[in-house]
């Protein structure tokens, strides 16, 4: 089972701690939201190390996806991963971390600049992002043009990019769209983050839909790209009104044109603990699907982060034996799948993982 799926993404060493609102209000930073570090940003971190108890855990969105992807399949070489780490201890301790969790890391080496961090601050149970890039936003291209990697990507068959690497290297982006075109391969990818639908980035992020075999999101990603696209009115104040609308923009966006016309085009946005909608053309009668959440009891909860990272983990598992063995995709069970991962990411610190899973796989 070598080589199911690849993940290229911005590698970051998390830093998680539960943290009072003072410094959410102190760092002007919101509940549930992820942002690159600003200079104002850059002293969190060493506060949450000096005043908090912090737990180092291997990061990133789209590293996590491919960790949880891995712990699923239970299988050696199923998955493989790329992006840029600094030569030093944090950049050792991710590549182990990875490692560990049955990842191969293909990561482009960065001399003179330090691993990517990321603050994670659970406030509540809800955790806001503060990624300080490092080293991860100096990816190269030619490290994918290298004959190692060359390899591995001719022989994968799945690949996954959080649209948070639009923000560092968008022509690698675009080579694997164009691999995955020419082979027939199958590309999904992840809105990612509000600001990823504005300028300078949402013109890249608008090159790539036409590739998309698979686009994951949010609710509050979904209506920032239904306003970028145009669909959802930005002056409407009413928040409910703007999320009401989301099924509508999901059918635009399933159905605007796509470059590979042999599978057609998922759309999946996860509302937390509310029913996860999704919507493919060919599937439901051509209507938007709505799947329940498995409630978490709350004394089981411990807190959201990578509960997004981990369902995309859970659903790129499924879908990629469906791809492997040539078998129609079974949506429902992908998103049962997602579901199960998230659900048990929810019950443990950080995107950690432990025992072997228990779900049973189509």
């Amino acid at each position: 089972m070598e080589n199911l799926i690849m993940g290229m993404g911005n590698p970051l060493l998390d830093i998680s701690a539960q943290v009072p609102e003072e410094i959410l209000t102190k760092y002007g930073i919101k509940a549930g939201n992820a942002i690159l570090a600003e200079e104002k940003h850059l002293p969190l971190y060493q506060e949450l190390v000096d005043n908090y108890e912090v737990e180092y855990i291997a990061g990133g969105a789209t590293q996590n996806s491919i960790r949880v992807s891995q712990w699923m399949l239970q299988q050696e070489g199923a998955t493989w991963y790329t992006g840029a780490v600094g030569n030093d201890n944090f950049g050792r301790q991710l590549e182990n971390s990875a490692k560990s969790d049955g990842v191969k890391p293909l990561y482009y080496k960065v001399e003179d600049h330090e691993t990517g961090t990321c603050a994670a601050c659970i406030f509540k149970g809800e955790r806001s992002l503060v990624a300080n890039l490092g080293a991860a936003n100096h990816f190269k291209i030619n490290h994918l043009e290298t004959e190692l990697l060359k390899k591995h990507i001719e022989a994968t068959r799945v690949f996954y990019i959080s649209s948070f690497f639009l923000t560092v290297s968008p022509e690698s982006t675009m080579l694997l769209a164009e691999h995955c075109l020419k082979n027939n391969k199958y590309f999904c990818m992840n809105i990612s983050a509000t600001f990823l639908t504005m300028d300078p980035f949402f013109p890249h992020m608008k090159k790539l839909i036409p590739y998309w075999d698979c686009i994951v999101g949010n609710e509050t990603e979904a209506v920032a790209l239904g306003e970028a696209m145009g669909w959802i009115d930005p002056n409407i104040e009413d928040e409910e009104e703007k999320i009401a609308k989301i099924p509508e923009f999901m059918e635009k966006l399933g159905n605007m044109d796509k470059l590979n016309t042999k599978r057609t085009r998922t759309v999946i946005i996860t509302q937390g603990a509310k029913n996860t909608l999704v919507y493919n053309k060919d599937a439901n009668d051509g209507k938007v699907w709505s799947f329940p959440v498995n409630k978490c009891p709350k004394e089981e909860f411990v807190d959201s982060n990578g509960a997004g990272d981990s369902f995309v983990g859970g659903y790129l598992a499924q879908l990629a034996l469906y791809v492997k063995d040539n078998r129609k995709i079974q949506i429902p069970k992908c998103i049962v799948a997602g579901g199960f991962a998230a659900g048990y990411i929810i019950r443990r610190n950080g995107c950690t993982l432990g025992e072997r899973p228990t779900f049973q796989f189509d």
